[in-house]
């Protein structure tokens, strides 16, 4: 057979053929389109006088054509292999793709990426609903929109100097979404490098304005447990103290920057008040959620100072106790008002029983007597369980029906009664026995409230009698 020389593409899809590859399978394998792989057989055929592909395949096969088509072989199976490993790579970063994705889409933070120029190219829904965007705005530079218009120089300053670098990124901004609401957030980007080249970076953006505001809610109740005069500790059932307010910290003498663990309150309180605490207040406290009582505490000079005492049960989810705040109030000023005016009361209650007038207050609200002296069942003959029964009709039971109309206007006049002005009145009131005994009456403002309003008028009164009567009496 005359030597027949084919080109390398010829024998490139003859070898390839016989290895039992169709020909759009050599077209992919090659690079090349079907058509010109039938073209190369059509080249073929003219060249080796062969009408069918089988032919032409039998007339290459002498021990050149061998060698060549062992050689033509081991590159099909190199290039299979090479395809096979290629579509598994592929295979495989699509898979990771969507895996990102999902999990990016699945994140609650928002999750961004960019190109090496730091435009974005990529935002999660978390990304988008925290700056009020969508995917398509937030894209390349879209992503300033949100940003203050006061802020927008130094982020960008800030964000193309990391670029620079290759630095990580960690801030915190604020941005304004489109319907205008404020959101804070931190932010943390790192740079994508390969072979030390910058690709891009991927960021992480968190929305923490919530958690701003809780914190800006507890430095305000900080502040106002801090500013208030009570006593307020904090410990754990077990006894040891978690938090003590700065009116605390002064009576327990902490210096500034005292370790919370150092903190002791032993000797803060009298036995006694120790006592009622661990044997009645805990045990309420952790049945009931609280306890309301009085107690004491020493001061620095040990003096006893009396305070009001709110004792609340901090409960788990599980209802199980774990600490107990008392908030303690002192109330030394209170309890020295009650003493001074029980004194006073006392001193009133002596004169008024000591008075040779009948002596009563009456509230000019309710129209209801609220104190009468004993002259008044002295001199009138009535019980105190009389009197207390006659309730709002005492005036209607005792005043002669002829008098009622000047002594109704006599009550309403007291009401506008200046501090030193007192009004009088003459008029009868029924005695036990039946008799009618003529009054001489002084009445003026008792009490007032805190407006200024009258609210309790006093009167004086004394039984008028001639001499007949008098002696008879």
């Amino acid at each position: 057979m005359a030597d027949i020389r084919l080109s390398r593409q010829e024998e490139r899809v003859l070898g390839l053929s016989a290895s039992g590859l169709s020909d759009k399978e050599i077209a992919n394998l090659v690079g090349i389109s079907s058509a010109m792989i039938r073209t190369y057989w059509q080249r073929m055929r003219t060249k080796t006088g062969a009408t069918t592909r089988n032919e032409i395949v039998a007339t290459m096969m002498g021990a050149e054509g061998d060698r060549k088509l062992d050689a033509e072989r081991e590159v099909s199976n190199h290039l299979q292999r090479e395809i096979e490993l290629r579509k598994t790579v592929e295979k495989q970063l699509r898979a990771s793709e969507t895996l990102f994705r999902t999990m990016s889409d699945s994140s609650p933070l928002g999750v961004f990426l960019t190109d090496a120029n730091g435009d974005c190219v990529y935002s999660n829904r978390a990304y988008q609903e925290i700056v009020g965007l969508t995917n398509d705005q937030v894209l390349g530079k879209g992503w300033q929109t949100c940003l203050f218009e006061e802020d927008r120089a130094s982020v960008v300053r800030e964000w193309t100097g990391a670029i620079a670098l290759k630095q990580p990124l960690k801030s915190e901004r604020r941005y304004r979404r489109p319907d205008g609401t404020v959101v804070d957030v931190t932010l943390r980007a790192s740079c994508l490098l390969s072979d030390g080249e910058g690709l891009g970076y991927v960021g992480l953006v968190e929305d923490i304005t919530k958690q701003r505001q809780l914190v800006a809610k507890n430095e305000r109740l900080l502040a106002i447990i801090n500013a208030t005069p009570d006593f307020i500790i904090s410990r754990k059932v077990s006894g040891e103290i978690v938090a003590v307010n700065a009116a605390a910290g002064q009576l327990l003498n902490i210096s500034p920057g005292t370790p919370i663990e150092e903190v002791n309150t032993n000797g803060i309180r009298p036995e006694w008040a120790t006592s009622e605490l661990m044997g009645k207040a805990i045990p309420e406290a952790i049945e009931h959620g609280y306890w309301q009582g009085t107690s004491a505490v020493y001061d620095h000079s040990g003096w006893e100072i009396p305070v009001s005492v709110v004792m609340v049960c901090h409960k788990n989810k599980a209802n199980e106790p774990e600490y107990l705040s008392t908030i303690s109030r002192d109330i030394s000023e209170q309890v020295r008002y009650e003493q001074e005016l029980k004194e006073r009361r006392d001193l009133i209650e002596r004169v008024a029983q000591a008075s040779p007038e009948i002596i009563t207050i009456f509230d000019l609200r309710t129209k209801r007597n609220v104190y009468a002296n004993r002259n008044f069942t002295a001199f009138l003959g009535y019980t105190r369980e009389q009197i207390d029964s006659m309730g709002d009709g005492i005036t209607s039971s005792l005043v002669h029906p002829h008098d009622m109309t000047k002594v109704m206007s006599f009550q309403a006049e007291i009401g506008a009664l200046r501090a030193d002005e007192e009004l009088e009145l003459s008029y009868r009131v029924k005695h036990s026995d039946g008799r009618w005994l003529p009054l001489a009456v002084r009445s003026k403002v008792f009490e007032r409230d805190l407006s200024g309003f009258p609210t309790h008028g006093i009167t004086f009164s004394r039984v008028v009698l001639d001499e007949e009567e008098r002696i008879a009496s």
